[in-house]
């Protein structure tokens, strides 16, 4: 099994794939906006709680996000 979260550039999301298959995603602007510690925490994945959003940044298994996935191209210049 295979997972990656990935503040993905070209979507402007955290996305969290397991196994090629986009499992959930979060837009950059609900990351950073000032309310978000008041986000009701039963509604965030808890496998996305990674930090701060940071353009770019991922954490895990690249292999978990198809090839074919927006984004993909800039993931593969930072691996």
């Amino acid at each position: 099994m295979s997972f990656l979260v990935y503040d993905n550039p070209t979507t402007m999301s955290r996305e969290a794939w397991q196994d090629g298959e986009l499992v959930v995603a979060y837009t950059a602007r609900l990351l950073l906006d000032r309310s978000f510690p008041d986000f009701p925490p039963d509604r965030f994945f808890f496998g996305v709680n990674i930090g701060p959003w940071v353009k770019g940044a991922w954490n895990g298994d690249p292999s978990a996000m198809p090839d074919d996935a927006p984004g993909r191209e800039e993931l593969e210049e930072k691996v």
